[in-house]
């Protein structure tokens, strides 16, 4: 039995979650509804964004419906938040041809590496999808990549090397940076307490949610204000 003050966090936690996804759709449907405008790195990480909502649904029907484990969702997850973060940050740092090629190979290498780790997991070794013996290496592996490129962003934005006339971009790496820097600790963490009981780990899963409701916060921000600049510059 849970004491009342896990019980309220875990309340807290599950309030944050939902309203994380929430938000999240307001993102989708707003860079959806102007989707023909969107440059292909946008649209690329528009895509990451739906992929998150399907696996989040996915998740919520998993614990709430059906009342089964949805730990094996974060391999799913973790695959293609690493291949199409990676392929938006090739098409937005405005490198060179040189560096495009290297980012490229990465994804290739990176993506070859994930599937052959998920595969494995998902449909030979089921036993570790048990949290019990639940590893998660990946996830921090691929936040370490995605904070690098972010991180480089804002080191080529200040250089001048990227036009600043592109507020949505900003938007969406300033959030990149502000929740993978965070998610990067957690997950660590989280791979280490996940076989622990709830009360000595909740405030983690607290923390995460707090992060995913900031993340896509700031990336529905930056719709909005591209949104408005775009509805400026119609004609009439």
């Amino acid at each position: 039995m849970y004491n009342l003050f896990t019980i309220t966090l875990l309340q807290i936690t599950e309030a944050l979650a939902f309203g994380a996804v929430g938000v999240l759709l307001i993102a989708v449907i707003l860079g959806g509804s102007w989707y023909t405008r969107l440059p292909w790195g946008i649209r690329l990480f528009w895509y990451y964004l739906v992929m998150v909502l399907i696996i989040e649904l996915l998740a919520k029907y998993h614990a709430y419906v059906i009342m089964k484990d949805n730990v094996y969702l974060l391999h799913l997850y973790t695959f293609f938040e690493f291949v199409l973060l990676l392929l938006f940050f090739r098409e937005t740092l405005q490198l060179r041809r040189r560096a495009r090629q290297i980012i490229l190979w990465c994804i290739v290498g990176m993506a070859v590496a994930l599937i052959a780790y998920s595969s494995n997991i998902l449909f030979f070794d089921s036993e570790k999808l048990q949290r019990q013996h639940f590893q998660l290496y990946s996830k921090a592996i691929t936040n370490f990549f995605i904070l690098f490129f972010s991180v480089l962003f804002f080191v080529r934005f200040v250089g001048g090397h990227i036009k600043r006339d592109n507020r949505v971009l900003f938007w969406l790496y300033a959030g990149i940076l502000t929740y993978f820097s965070g998610s990067f600790v957690i997950f660590m963490a989280i791979n280490q307490l996940i076989r622990t009981p709830l009360n000595e780990s909740i405030v983690l899963w607290l923390l995460n949610a707090l992060l995913a409701l900031v993340f896509y916060g700031i990336v529905t921000t930056g719709f909005i204000i591209q949104r408005r600049i775009w509805k400026r510059l119609q004609p009439g």
